[in-house]
């Protein structure tokens, strides 16, 4: 019996061996699994990636992506790398409350975007109160200013885009003004040209033709270039996409080639030049505020992006690289890696280094500052002296 029972626990140990070396491999690959999925941070990037106001989206998500493989080619942060994952609201307002219902279920503690201030109230909506931080490159919504919450961004709101267009408008000594919006952005089209003929119309100029279209609409960019040109205006301004701006510029100068065109920030793509050419030469646009492009960073950054996607750098560009680094910078500086404490770290930095000029905070997360004014000349944005 001793002989027996020593053979059978021989047998025993020799078979739970083999089962440690087989559950061995296994238990480790599960650690590692557990450990890779904690060094990953994700972010959410929300913004519509079709459709002719796409241009503005992919440019900011490209700039995102671009910086977020350079910090994870780096290492990412604190060891941990990056996982960016995009969530295509298509401009529409239902459509981005849903997604954004999904990010929070989905446990995302920062996002960045939304992208068009026309999703403004319902950002506001679903991170009230929610364990989220958001950031984004170009909602300018004014009604957005002045609210302790947790959105931050690093864009001017839409009213200083206003002042700059009338200062312009009166400097030129037009006097007849005709207009062309995409209620498609009524959030942030429709407060900035209430404000800029608020402006204008108290110094003698007069608003002689209003036109206006949603996103689903079929244009005949020929028929409006005739309306506006039956109203006779020196000068038309353009709260549209860049494509829409450059294919209603085309058909008007057709019929007129004396008219003049001022622009708002947003048609001020590559969009405008490639889709415009020789009609939007001379074209007036609101510019973030450009300081300095002739800087070492900023040259480094144009190399990066232009080698990659085969185009210069623009303006959501610029935004996109500038929330990014704002965003990461507060979660490597954070003592926690919570939305909160990124918030009040952000805020407590205050100031950031832009790409082309400083990011300067107030204490609700809005930007402080003033735009500058560019002109289209020979296919390329030029900034106007002041």
């Amino acid at each position: 019996m001793k002989n027996l029972s020593g053979e059978y626990m021989q047998r025993l140990w020799t078979s739970l061996a083999l089962v440690s070396k087989c559950a061995i491999p296994i238990i480790i690959l599960v650690i590692t699994s557990s450990c890779s999925e904690q060094e990953s941070i994700r972010i959410a990037f929300l913004g519509a990636s079709a459709g002719k106001h796409s241009e503005v989206v992919v440019s900011v998500r490209n700039s995102v992506q671009l910086y977020i493989d350079e910090i994870n080619k780096m290492g990412g942060v604190g060891g941990r790398k990056i996982q960016l994952d995009s969530f295509d609201n298509k401009l529409d307002v239902s459509r981005c409350g849903e997604l954004f219902d999904q990010i929070i279920r989905e446990g995302y503690k920062f996002v960045i975007g939304p992208v068009f201030s026309q999703m403004a109230e319902v950002t506001l909506e679903k991170i009230n109160g929610q364990n989220i931080l958001v950031i984004s490159p170009t909602m300018s919504a004014h009604s957005l200013k002045e609210k302790d919450d947790n959105f931050l961004r690093v864009c001017l709101t839409n009213t200083g885009q206003s002042k700059a267009i009338a200062a312009h408008i009166l400097a030129r000594g037009y006097k007849k003004l005709a207009v062309v919006s995409d209620k498609s952005n009524a959030k942030y089209t429709e407060p900035l040209i209430k404000e800029t003929w608020k402006i204008v119309k108290e110094n003698g100029v007069q608003l002689v033709k209003t036109v206006s279209y949603q996103n689903k609409d079929t244009l005949d960019m020929y028929s409006l270039a005739q309306d506006i040109y039956q109203a006779k205006p020196d000068v038309v301004l353009f709260c549209t996409s860049a494509i829409d701006a450059a294919n209603l510029a085309q058909q008007l100068r057709k019929v007129d080639d004396t008219i003049k065109f001022v622009g708002s920030s947003w048609s001020q793509t590559n969009d405008l030049i490639e889709q415009g050419g020789r009609s939007v030469d001379g074209m007036v646009l609101i510019a973030i505020h450009q300081e300095d492009k002739t800087n070492d960073r900023y040259r480094l950054f144009e190399t990066k992006f232009s080698n990659r996607y085969g185009h210069a750098p623009s303006f959501p560009t610029i935004l996109g690289h500038n929330a990014t680094d704002v965003l990461i910078k507060g979660i490597q500086n954070a003592p926690e890696m919570t939305p909160e404490s990124v918030k009040k770290t952000i805020l407590s930095q205050r100031i950031f280094t832009g790409l082309t000029a400083p990011i300067i905070f107030d204490k609700y997360g809005d930007v402080e500052g003033g735009y500058s004014l560019v002109e289209v000349k020979n296919g390329h944005f030029t900034t106007l002296q002041q």
